[in-house]
């Protein structure tokens, strides 16, 4: 896509070329679903605001490409199922991914996957790490499908923050939580709440 931005907005280029080429292949994965099923299988339901309890995590910390993340996630969380597997009494259930930072021009993402615990071991491994959501008021938008098109989730939050339909709490980075096991349920049943803090 060739346009122009005027003079006095140079700086934007390369973000904007980034918010365009996520949408356009965003779009172009709907496009490929409903060609090859006959519909997209990705559905928004506002839950709307209510009061997080908080929880204690964890989990691994990745900085990757963002187009890798569909590898990277699954290994983290496989080492987190293993360490769990051993210390059972410890787990609350809860799977999360916090995103602390999405770099759209630089097309990376640093996020935690973690799963929620009662209370934090003292021998964790190396590679791992430990923290807290603290308790908070939210806003949730549940998205039920493909993984693929959780995209369509995070872009309408993005656009309600910056409409002002919520006033996002500094300090508290997003987050997505898991209702489903994606191990248990079919990948257009997966059901993923994304989780904004806000005042």
């Amino acid at each position: 896509m060739d346009s122009k931005l005027p003079f006095f907005m140079f700086w934007m280029k390369k973000m904007m070329e980034g918010f365009i080429g996520m949408d356009y292949e965003r779009g172009l994965n709907m496009l490929k679903d409903y060609i090859e099923v006959g519909e997209v299988k990705s559905n928004l339901e506002w839950k709307g605001e209510s009061d997080f309890p908080g929880t204690q995590y964890i989990g691994i910390k990745t900085t990757c490409r963002i187009d890798k993340m569909d590898e990277a996630m699954p290994d983290d969380f496989a080492k987190i199922e293993l360490l769990i597997k051993n210390n059972e009494a410890l787990a609350t259930g809860a799977a999360y991914s916090i995103y602390h930072n999405w770099d759209i021009v630089k097309r990376q993402a640093t996020y935690t996957a973690c799963v929620g615990v009662t209370s934090i071991p003292e021998d964790l491994p190396e590679d791992f790490v430990s923290g807290e959501i603290p308790a908070t008021r939210v806003y949730t938008l549940r998205h039920t499908g493909k993984y693929d098109h959780l995209g369509n989730a995070w872009s309408t939050m993005m656009a309600m923050a910056r409409g002002k339909e919520f006033k996002t709490k500094r300090g508290i980075h997003p987050w997505e939580q898991y209702i489903t096991n994606p191990q248990e349920t079919e990948s257009d049943a997966h059901i993923t709440d994304v989780v904004f803090a806000i005042k």
